[in-house]
């Protein structure tokens, strides 16, 4: 399986995969992402995002 990523500097939304037109996943994940940070993973059966916890620091 490939997955292409671009990365961005998001705040809330650590990451970002959906299906395209062509049936192949895409995604965004962001930048510099730290080990220790508690996410939410939030998936349909075309999207799956990835959320900064509520209360966690930027």
């Amino acid at each position: 399986m490939k997955i292409e990523l671009d990365t961005y500097d998001f705040d809330i939304i650590l990451a970002c995969f959906w299906l395209n037109e062509d049936g192949k996943w895409e995604g965004t994940i962001k930048k510099n992402l730290d080990d220790n940070t508690n996410a939410k993973i939030i998936v349909s059966d075309k999207i799956t995002l990835v959320i900064r916890q509520p209360g966690e620091p930027n």
